[in-house]
């Protein structure tokens, strides 16, 4: 069983790493306040919702990687047939 310590020594690791990525991301126009968003960020590292990271049906009308893979293999199983 994992103990108290074991979590806080993840969560600790997860804002640093969180605000290791904060810092990388700003630029000298528009700092992030690294601290502060980092902890928001710890608990899920995917933030961003912009078109090159989300979904490509939302941002482009397109078919996710999923319905894509579905597909292929539809058609696949219709040409052994």
């Amino acid at each position: 069983m994992r103990t108290r310590d074991w979590r806080r020594a993840h969560k600790f690791r997860m804002r640093a790493r969180a605000e290791r990525i904060l810092i990388t991301w700003g630029t000298p126009s528009y700092p992030y306040p690294a601290k502060k968003f980092a902890r928001k960020m710890a608990d899920n590292m995917q933030v961003c919702s912009r078109c090159c990271c989300g979904n490509p049906r939302r941002h482009f009308g397109k078919e996710t990687i999923q319905e894509r893979k579905q597909k292929g293999s539809q058609a696949d199983s219709l040409v052994d047939r």
